[in-house]
């Protein structure tokens, strides 16, 4: 940044030079020293005709006529430069002397001002950091912006490119703080917003080790608030679910998030993701979520029997699959979920550890609410037309198994 302002100084010292010269520059002659030799020549012989004439007509004598003559010549010599070269005159009025000054003091003052109100200082430093930052490892890059962000804190771009060079050196945390500082500078109507609040849920979703705590289920629920397809956190939930073996959700996910259009680099990732999810439905079959696995549980588990309203169970398609969860009350993101389908209705679903989003009990987490929907396009996403019934208020104590019935019997608008 000094070679810039060294720069700016030099383009105005020059600005100053171009208003000042005119005043102190030579302002020579317009008549040249040829010109006005022939000029005294001509002015001799004229006068000198004069004097002829006068002694012709009234009477001067001849040693009057040379005495006039004599003086004539001295003038001449007079007035002729020995020199070709008169030199240069220097003109400077007081009034003008006064206005040059003004005008030099004038442009740092005005230009400096103008500059920083209109001007690109920050966006010229960052360039200037980042071509000096060349040849540095990303260790070394990180402490430059580091120190330039302790001296320039409101800069929302910098703290931006600080979390994306800590999210290629795998600090998460510290990743997840730069953003959150990003955040802090964004206004609440910028488009890039709920962009920047995925990746923070992105960093913190790594940070805690690909688990979703519940700072990265705020995080989540914060961002889907805004946009429910956010691509980000669609993949965040697509691994969770790939993590605890829920493929068919996974999928789900990472579909939605190819329906945003991400950039190719991400689009690539998440059908490599989607592969995956459907090769290991395909070699093992008895990971399906039809049936109940059958393992004796330790924990507590809460089993929900659905039952439909007459007009939801008009629109019950065979294809259809129905998602029960649970979560906190006035949370987005379920603790635990399961999807079976249509035809398994009248089986017993039940809820626990082993289907855990976030990898823990659902005893002592506080009231939940238990939501049963059925999905118009089998998407884990509520959308507009799916039926749904809910239960607010559930608390489950440890090893407590409860059982609840759950009509669907009301229409997302």
């Amino acid at each position: 940044m000094v070679v810039f302002w060294l720069a700016a100084a030099m383009l105005v010292m020059a600005a100053i030079a171009f208003v000042v010269y005119p005043l102190f520059h030579p302002v020579r002659s317009a008549v040249s020293v040829v010109d006005r030799k022939r000029a005294n020549v001509q002015a001799f012989r004229d006068r000198l005709y004069d004097a002829e004439l006068e002694r012709k007509l009234n009477g001067l004598s001849d040693e009057e006529f040379k005495l006039y003559k004599s003086e004539l010549e001295q003038e001449l010599l007079a007035d002729i430069p020995l020199k070709e070269d008169v030199g240069a005159s220097y003109i400077v009025e007081r009034k003008q002397l006064i206005l040059v000054v003004l005008l030099a003091l004038l442009i740092p003052l005005v230009g400096l001002p103008l500059y920083i109100h209109w001007g690109a200082a920050d966006e010229m430093g960052q360039w200037i950091a980042m071509e000096s930052s060349k040849g540095m490892s990303l260790d070394q890059a990180v402490v430059e912006l580091q120190q330039r962000l302790v001296s320039n804190p409101d800069n929302p771009e910098g703290w931006f490119v600080l979390a994306g060079t800590l999210l290629d050196l795998g600090r998460f945390q510290e990743a997840a703080d730069a953003l959150t500082k990003t955040l802090s500078y964004i206004p609440d109507n910028a488009p890039i917003k709920v962009m920047v609040m995925g990746q923070k849920a992105q960093a913190l979703f790594f940070a805690g080790g690909g688990k979703i705590t519940q700072e990265v289920k705020q995080a989540i629920d914060d961002t889907l608030a805004l946009a429910p397809n956010e691509p980000t956190v669609m993949g965040i939930l697509g691994i969770a679910a790939y993590n605890q073996k829920l493929y068919k959700e996974a999928i789900g996910f990472w579909q939605r998030a190819l329906s945003s259009n991400p950039d190719e680099k991400a689009a690539q990732a998440l059908r490599s993701g989607i592969t995956q999810a459907q090769a290991q439905l395909q070699q093992d079959a008895s990971l399906g979520d039809d049936n109940l696995d059958g393992k004796k549980l330790s924990s507590g588990r809460i089993s929900v029997t659905v039952a439909l309203s007459p007009e939801a169970k008009a629109q019950l398609r065979s294809d259809q699959f129905v998602f029960v969860l649970v979560r906190r009350v006035g949370e987005k993101m379920p603790l635990a979920v399961r999807r079976v389908s249509a035809g398994a209705l009248s089986e017993t679903v039940v809820l626990d550890q082993s289907n855990s989003m976030v990898g823990q009990s659902l005893e002592n987490n506080g009231p939940l609410q238990v939501v049963a929907r059925i999905s118009q396009s089998n998407n884990p996403i509520p959308e507009k037309g799916d039926w749904f019934g809910e239960i607010d208020g559930v608390t489950l104590a440890e090893k407590q198994q409860l059982s609840l019935k759950l009509e669907i019997d009301k229409q997302y608008q």
